[in-house]
């Protein structure tokens, strides 16, 4: 049987806007040691390449746009791929 991990979307706001270091490492660690799945809804680019393995776009209620991120865990924020992909799907957001 498997075990639900339930996060209060509320508290965990909170915590993302107050010290967003500290959310995305909670996240981080908490996927290394459980490797659960979790759907995650940002507008920062930058925490959705960080913590995805996989970037959706969406425009009026329709995917459209999909990038894979084929990064190790942790992620080092300097890398350069991540910054190019996160480059890459800013300019997707920014043709809309």
């Amino acid at each position: 049987m498997s075990k639900e991990i339930r996060f209060n979307a509320f508290a965990m706001n909170c915590v993302g806007h107050m010290a967003p270091g500290l959310w995305l490492a909670l996240i981080e660690k908490i996927w290394v040691q459980r490797r659960f799945s979790i759907v995650l809804v940002t507008h920062d680019v930058e925490e959705a390449v960080a913590l995805a393995d996989r970037v959706l776009v969406m425009e009026h209620g329709q995917f459209v746009f999909e990038q894979e991120i084929p990064l190790a865990r942790p992620r080092a924020r300097t890398s350069p791929l991540l910054v190019e992909l996160k480059d890459k799907i800013l300019r997707r957001v920014m043709r809309s």
